[in-house]
């Protein structure tokens, strides 16, 4: 079951998946941490629609498996969803947001609270003040409320000692850096240079990150919208 998860047209047939690995599982629960740590070692990147049906299914096995033997799986799983939480995705971070409504979730927080709080609290807390979605914020804020009431004592000394990097290095302020950009193409354009040298009949892609794209507008570059930047440079 697990590698039918790995192909990139997953999405096809997913619903029908997900009924086959739960009927697995009705039969022998102990198939769902198996289950669960093939989900987390072959998360997809790069494709919110995937990230968005693990994150279902992810939430449905969880809800199978028994606590004591969760975990060893609770360091893996509370990052991927702080990860999905502070990614730039609007969708994938609403459907991570999810889990929170969930009691039993709620539970699994609070049971391995001392490493899941260090976790979850300063991502949180962060992205409370500094999410770009009005709305989405309004649900952190609300979430930030239901961590503090859960532990106090816990809620505060994980916000003292965790890291507010994650959620920081994920944020659109961190990857709309036009200097850092500028960096990573100057690298791009001198790697394209080597390959012309060494073949005069390469053409360097396409980079959608540029002033004369429509993209690059969006990525608050400035650049005035007109017809003349609405098509990729060739």
């Amino acid at each position: 079951m697990i590698p039918l998860h790995k192909v990139q047209t997953t999405h096809i047939f997913h619903e029908q998946l997900l009924r086959c690995s739960m009927l697995f599982l009705s039969k022998n629960h102990a198939l769902a941490i198996p289950l669960m740590e093939g989900l987390l070692r072959y998360w997809p990147f790069g494709n919110s629609v995937k990230e968005t049906l693990y994150l279902t299914e992810l939430q449905e096995v969880l809800e199978v498996c028994e606590l004591a033997k969760l975990e060893p799986l609770i360091p893996k799983l509370f990052k991927r969803l702080a990860r999905c939480i502070s990614g730039p995705q609007l969708q994938v971070a609403d459907r991570a947001m999810c889990f929170f409504e969930n009691d039993y979730f709620l539970g699994i927080l609070r049971t391995f609270k001392q490493v899941t709080f260090p976790m979850v609290v300063p991502v949180i807390v962060e992205l409370a003040e500094t999410h770009w979605h009005k709305i989405l914020q309004e649900s952190l804020n609300a979430l930030k409320v239901i961590l503090k009431e859960i532990d106090p004592v816990a809620f505060d000394r994980a916000l003292q000692t965790g890291s507010r990097d994650l959620a920081r290095a994920n944020s659109l302020g961190t990857m709309h850096n036009l200097p850092a950009r500028a960096t990573t193409e100057a690298k791009w354009d001198a790697l394209a240079a080597k390959a012309k040298a060494i073949d005069p009949r390469f053409k360097a892609p396409c980079v959608p990150y540029v002033d004369s794209h429509v993209v690059g507008l969006n990525n608050m570059n400035g650049i005035m919208l007109t017809s003349q930047n609405l098509i990729p440079p060739t």
